[in-house]
Protein backbone atom coordinates (compact mmCIF):
# COMPACT_ATOMS: atom_id res chain seq x y z
CA UNK A 1 0.00 0.00 0.00
CA UNK A 2 1.20 3.35 -0.87
CA UNK A 3 2.02 5.92 1.80
CA UNK A 4 0.11 8.70 2.09
CA UNK A 5 1.92 11.96 0.68
CA UNK A 6 1.71 14.13 -2.65
CA UNK A 7 2.53 17.31 -4.24
CA UNK A 8 -0.01 20.28 -5.30
CA UNK A 9 1.94 22.10 -7.55
CA UNK A 10 4.76 23.82 -5.51
CA UNK A 11 3.35 22.43 -1.98
CA UNK A 12 3.60 18.57 -0.30
CA UNK A 13 1.31 17.34 1.79
CA UNK A 14 1.88 14.31 4.27
CA UNK A 15 -0.20 12.09 6.38
CA UNK A 16 1.92 11.22 9.78
CA UNK A 17 1.45 9.15 12.74
CA UNK A 18 3.76 9.23 15.74
CA UNK A 19 4.00 7.68 18.94
CA UNK A 20 5.07 9.60 22.42
CA UNK A 21 6.99 6.79 24.20
CA UNK A 22 7.16 7.80 28.33
CA UNK A 23 9.32 5.09 30.84
CA UNK A 24 9.49 7.27 34.05
CA UNK A 25 10.91 11.11 33.11
CA UNK A 26 12.05 10.30 29.55
CA UNK A 27 10.78 10.36 26.60
CA UNK A 28 11.82 8.12 23.66
CA UNK A 29 12.98 10.29 20.44
CA UNK A 30 14.72 9.76 16.83
CA UNK A 31 17.23 11.81 14.58
CA UNK A 32 19.51 10.91 12.00
CA UNK A 33 24.01 11.55 12.56
CA UNK A 34 24.84 15.10 12.08
CA UNK A 35 20.98 16.20 12.67
CA UNK A 36 20.33 18.78 15.62
CA UNK A 37 17.13 18.34 15.25
CA UNK A 38 14.72 15.50 16.38
CA UNK A 39 11.03 13.73 16.33
CA UNK A 40 8.59 10.67 18.22
CA UNK A 41 9.07 7.43 16.08
CA UNK A 42 6.20 7.10 14.01
CA UNK A 43 5.92 7.73 10.06
CA UNK A 44 3.50 8.31 7.17
CA UNK A 45 0.54 6.49 7.02
CA UNK A 46 -0.12 3.84 4.26
CA UNK A 47 -3.53 3.99 1.98
CA UNK A 48 -6.31 1.99 3.55
CA UNK A 49 -4.32 1.80 6.89
CA UNK A 50 -6.05 3.59 9.94
CA UNK A 51 -3.93 6.07 12.09
CA UNK A 52 -3.12 3.22 14.85
CA UNK A 53 -2.17 0.82 12.07
CA UNK A 54 0.10 2.32 10.27
CA UNK A 55 1.98 3.33 14.24
CA UNK A 56 1.73 -0.20 15.16
CA UNK A 57 3.37 -0.77 11.50
CA UNK A 58 5.54 2.17 11.83
CA UNK A 59 6.85 1.06 15.44
CA UNK A 60 7.65 -2.62 14.34
CA UNK A 61 9.67 -1.32 11.67
CA UNK A 62 11.71 1.29 13.53
CA UNK A 63 12.41 -0.39 16.82
CA UNK A 64 12.17 -4.02 15.72
CA UNK A 65 9.55 -5.30 17.75
CA UNK A 66 5.58 -5.01 18.44
CA UNK A 67 4.52 -1.50 21.23
CA UNK A 68 1.45 -1.78 22.85
CA UNK A 69 -0.49 1.00 21.25
CA UNK A 70 -2.37 3.70 23.45
CA UNK A 71 -4.99 6.58 23.61
CA UNK A 72 -4.43 9.42 20.95
CA UNK A 73 -2.98 12.49 22.60
CA UNK A 74 -2.65 14.52 20.06
CA UNK A 75 -3.48 15.76 16.43
CA UNK A 76 -2.73 18.68 14.60
CA UNK A 77 -2.20 20.94 10.93
CA UNK A 78 1.64 21.56 11.19
CA UNK A 79 2.47 24.27 8.37
CA UNK A 80 6.54 24.23 7.41
CA UNK A 81 8.92 24.70 4.74
CA UNK A 82 11.56 21.86 3.99
CA UNK A 83 14.40 21.72 2.09
CA UNK A 84 12.70 25.23 0.36
CA UNK A 85 9.55 23.52 0.12
CA UNK A 86 6.11 24.25 1.90
CA UNK A 87 4.51 21.31 3.37
CA UNK A 88 0.79 20.24 4.99
CA UNK A 89 1.33 18.06 7.06
CA UNK A 90 -1.42 16.48 9.18
CA UNK A 91 -0.62 14.16 11.88
CA UNK A 92 -1.88 11.80 14.73
CA UNK A 93 0.02 10.87 18.22
CA UNK A 94 -0.56 8.24 20.30
CA UNK A 95 0.69 6.83 23.89
CA UNK A 96 2.95 3.99 23.03
CA UNK A 97 5.01 1.52 24.95
CA UNK A 98 8.39 0.23 23.86
CA UNK A 99 9.03 -3.45 25.85
CA UNK A 100 12.75 -4.03 26.68
CA UNK A 101 15.50 -1.78 25.58
CA UNK A 102 15.34 0.74 22.80
CA UNK A 103 17.96 -0.49 19.64
CA UNK A 104 20.76 2.33 19.12
CA UNK A 105 19.67 2.60 15.70
CA UNK A 106 16.27 2.19 13.19
CA UNK A 107 16.65 0.11 10.29
CA UNK A 108 17.50 2.82 8.43
CA UNK A 109 20.11 4.56 10.46
CA UNK A 110 18.24 6.75 12.61
CA UNK A 111 19.57 7.36 16.54
CA UNK A 112 16.98 6.27 18.93
CA UNK A 113 17.35 7.79 22.51
CA UNK A 114 15.63 8.32 25.79
CA UNK A 115 15.80 12.26 26.49
CA UNK A 116 14.92 13.33 30.08
CA UNK A 117 11.83 15.67 30.69
CA UNK A 118 14.33 17.71 31.98
CA UNK A 119 16.23 17.89 29.13
CA UNK A 120 13.74 19.21 26.82
CA UNK A 121 13.67 22.86 27.25
CA UNK A 122 17.13 23.32 24.75
CA UNK A 123 15.55 20.56 22.62
CA UNK A 124 14.76 21.15 18.82
CA UNK A 125 11.72 18.82 18.78
CA UNK A 126 9.65 18.79 15.70
CA UNK A 127 6.73 19.34 15.23
CA UNK A 128 7.47 22.30 17.65
CA UNK A 129 3.95 22.20 19.61
CA UNK A 130 4.41 18.31 20.47
CA UNK A 131 7.02 19.69 23.38
CA UNK A 132 4.33 21.12 25.03
CA UNK A 133 2.22 18.51 24.63
CA UNK A 134 5.01 16.09 26.08
CA UNK A 135 5.53 18.66 29.29
CA UNK A 136 1.84 18.82 30.32
CA UNK A 137 0.00 15.90 28.95
CA UNK A 138 -3.42 16.63 28.95
CA UNK A 139 -6.90 14.15 30.08
CA UNK A 140 -8.28 14.74 26.86
CA UNK A 141 -6.97 14.26 23.15
CA UNK A 142 -6.37 17.67 21.82
CA UNK A 143 -6.20 18.90 17.93
CA UNK A 144 -3.56 22.02 17.08
CA UNK A 145 -3.03 23.78 13.84
CA UNK A 146 0.78 25.18 14.23
CA UNK A 147 2.61 27.53 11.25
CA UNK A 148 6.11 27.90 10.81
Amino acid sequence: MPDIHFSLGDHKFNLRVGAVNRRGDAVLLLNLPGQTWCYTPGGRIATGESSREALARELQEELGRPCPIGRPLLGGENFFTFRDCPIHEVCFYYEAELPGEAPATTKDGEIVRWVLLAEFGALDLKPPFLKEHILRPRAETTWVIHRD
